[in-house]
C-alpha cells in the first residue's frame, strides 16, 4: 500500500483519502465528506492520536490509510 500511495499524483492526505469509495472532496486539498457527512464532521487520527484540523503530511510519509 505504501508504494501505491507514493506513486499517486497527489501529495496531500485528504486527496488520498478522497479516492476511497464513499468519500467526496469538492476541491483538491480541501476537506472531505464521508458518506454524506459534513467535512467538519470528519476526524483524523495519526498513529492513534486525534489531530485537529486537516493534517498536512507528504504522501511519502504515509504507509497506510484507512477510512472508516
Amino acid at each position: 500500500m505504501a508504494e501505491e500511495i507514493a506513486n499517486m499524483p497527489t501529495r496531500n492526505v485528504t486527496d488520498i483519502a478522497a479516492t476511497t469509495a464513499g468519500a467526496f472532496q469538492k476541491d483538491q486539498g480541501g476537506g472531505i465528506n464521508v458518506k454524506g457527512g459534513r467535512d467538519e464532521a470528519t476526524q483524523y487520527y495519526i498513529d492513534g492520536v486525534k489531530v485537529t484540523g486537516v493534517p498536512t503530511l507528504p504522501a511519502t510519509a504515509i504507509e497506510q490509510l484507512q477510512v472508516i
